[in-house]
């Protein structure tokens, strides 16, 4: 079991925190970390599965085989959130934590009901963020298939298809296509960069 507390506590980590619950709450998959307990007092906490590592710390060592297999245990674990109305908004690898080989999606502050208007708490990871999210033209169920693609971007080139500071990743991410996979690895066939 691992135990998860906010850092500091204020209104906006407490509405984070209340939002991850009730989202979270509602999921139950074997690609999703599993929500144990939670409670507010005597200080905000949530018990949880205890993962031993996450794809950020093994991005690079994995093939395009492995990180395809791995990829598509992710989009299970989403295609059941999305099932129950739930897009989580904050898909990187960091937030995807490895048990025993199998992949499990965490983090579930930033996810919201796909039916909630609600756009106040914006914590976005820059480098995986959809176009909508940058212009604030509205999230859902395509807002993680773009961030999903990402990932799968960077696991099979080994980079991130946009690079520089704040502003021009941002401008790249609104209206610029990346270089196509196959130029950064040779080993990408046609079918896969369709996908990518």
């Amino acid at each position: 079991m691992a135990i998860k507390v906010p850092k500091e506590v204020t209104e906006l980590t407490g509405k984070i925190f209340i939002r991850e619950i009730e989202n979270w709450k509602k999921l139950n998959h074997i690609n999703i970390v599993q929500l144990y307990d939670y409670n507010i007092h005597p200080y905000p906490y949530i018990e949880m599965e205890y993962c031993e590592t996450d794809l950020n710390k093994i991005k690079n060592k994995l093939n395009i085989r492995d990180a395809l297999m791995l990829m598509f245990e992710v989009l299970d674990g989403l295609k059941h959130a999305h099932n129950k109305g739930i897009i989580h908004k904050d898909l990187k690898p960091s937030n995807i934590l490895i048990s025993n080989n199998t992949p499990k999606i965490t983090d579930w502050g930033l996810a919201k009901e796909e039916t909630s208007k609600s756009t106040t708490i914006n914590a976005l990871t820059l480098q995986y963020s959809a176009p909508e999210q940058i212009t604030k033209t509205g999230e859902d169920k395509r807002t993680d298939i773009y961030q999903i693609g990402i990932i799968l971007y960077e696991l099979t080139t080994k980079q991130l298809p946009f690079k520089g500071d704040t502003f021009d990743i941002m401008e790249c991410i609104k209206n610029k296509m990346p270089s196509k996979p196959s130029q950064l690895n040779p080993l990408i066939d046609e079918e896969l960069e369709r996908i990518i």
